[in-house]
């Protein structure tokens, strides 16, 4: 797959971290000039928006068919790369051979590099708990959100009342239970006018002693009051040992029941990540030095986003696996190939102290730390769906930006 003396760059994993290297490498004239092809390689052929699943989740069915809700977080990718200098290769990474300095794929052979990021983001991490991964539902494609979003109504249409259990309270599992008791107590009241009160029950369970690991105290107390005040019961402190059809299992030896048990509890590095003869954190994780290198890479392969291992200098913990930590690691990884082909210097990777967040709990409701600004309740939901806005002008043509952004803001509050 290599023309003569054809020099490349390639990414693989079209995700926040991997889209945002491939579009900072084509605006980059040492990149255009020096003749280099930018490859994006995914397994899919779209970008998922993951930022919107736990949206895709509460949006009722007979407001949203299953295809068309799907499609509020697969962007193709042929609309993103339309007009740029970036070739898209859908395949799924299967190997590589540093030597030779080519990559294998599952279905178009093998694939050669001068430079090469790896951005396959993460999967579910379930710990071993037994019982967890053949008894709950993930929320990491959109057909895991489209499939959540179905069953919910579906139990709902032969009882009268449901209860949820979220295990995992990180950013994601807090979004999802705001939004899924708005949801779930909307349906009861459309089935129910005359009810007094919402008998849904959503639970939040984590392992830690708080929810939100990471955030500052601050944030922690205050959107656990909004969600409790939402009516989101929260349990934390006492891990999950099992999940069973109808119940899970507490450390405690309580067993709390459930209709729909949820899992956002943890990540781990893709299973393709063992076979690339890398090193790997405990997590299954890529380790990279303070460059973003792999270091048995020969300088040539980077590794950003979920799938890269690097402790912040200041705490000695492991950057958090966010979009705003990807989309940083991205452009640094992409300016720093940009220095080795120009034969400047390369300059440490330097996370920033604290990362700015969004985190919507439930309704217009969220609170934005931008921070220079903190910003709380519907002020705060204008700030996320800017956030949102000035994403989608980043990766499409601003007519398809701005139509995908106003469809989805009224796909997504539709039962606001």
């Amino acid at each position: 797959m290599r023309g003569i003396e054809e020099k490349r760059i390639v990414i693989v994993g079209a995700g926040f971290g991997g889209l945002t290297t491939a579009l900072t490498l084509a605006k980059d004239p040492a990149i255009i000039h020096r003749g280099y092809d930018i490859v994006l390689v995914d397994r899919s052929s779209y970008h998922l928006y993951t930022a919107g699943l736990y949206e895709v989740a509460a949006v009722p069915r007979h407001f949203a068919r299953d295809e068309y809700l799907a499609a509020s977080v697969r962007i193709p990718l042929s609309e993103i790369i339309r007009a740029r200098a970036v070739r898209f290769v859908q395949g799924a990474l299967t190997g590589l051979d540093m030597s030779r300095r080519h990559i294998m794929l599952d279905n178009k052979g093998t694939l050669s590099y001068d430079f090469l990021v790896l951005a396959l983001g993460a999967e579910t991490n379930y710990f071993d708990i037994h019982g967890l991964k053949e008894y709950s539902m993930p929320l990491k494609t959109a057909d895991d959100a489209v499939l959540l979003r179905n069953k919910i109504e579906s139990i709902a249409e032969i009882k009268p009342s449901l209860s949820i259990v979220i295990g995992g309270a990180g950013a994601t599992g807090v979004e999802l239970a705001a939004e899924l008791i708005n949801f779930l107590c909307v349906i009861e009241r459309e089935k129910n006018p005359a009810a007094p009160v919402c008998r849904t029950s959503v639970c939040l369970l984590e392992a830690g002693l708080e929810i939100l690991p990471g955030f500052d105290a601050n944030t922690v107390r205050r959107i656990r009051q909004r969600l409790e005040s939402l009516g989101v019961m929260i349990k934390t402190g006492i891990p999950i040992i099992a999940a069973s059809k109808n119940d899970i299992t507490l450390k405690s030896g309580e067993r709390v029941p459930y209709d729909i048990l949820v899992w956002t509890g943890g990540i781990k590095g893709a299973h393709t990540l063992k076979s690339l003869g890398l090193t790997l954190s405990p997590k299954g994780t890529l380790v990279v030095d303070d460059y973003l290198r792999v270091p048995q890479g020969d300088g040539r392969i980077f590794a950003i986003g979920d799938n890269a291992w690097l402790a912040h200098p200041r705490t000695k913990r492991p950057l958090p696996a966010t979009a705003q930590v990807a989309e940083q690691e991205a452009r640094h990884a992409a300016r720093a190939i940009s220095r080795v082909i120009r034969g400047a210097s390369l300059r440490r990777f330097c996370p920033m102290h604290t990362y700015p967040f969004v985190l919507a709990v439930g309704r217009k409701y969220a609170f934005a730390d931008l921070i220079t600004v903190r910003l709380t309740g519907m002020s705060g939901w204008c700030i996320k769906q800017l956030v949102q806005l000035k994403y989608f002008l980043f990766i499409l043509p601003w007519p398809r930006a701005l139509k995908l952004w106003w469809r989805n803001m009224r796909l997504y509050h539709s039962n606001d």
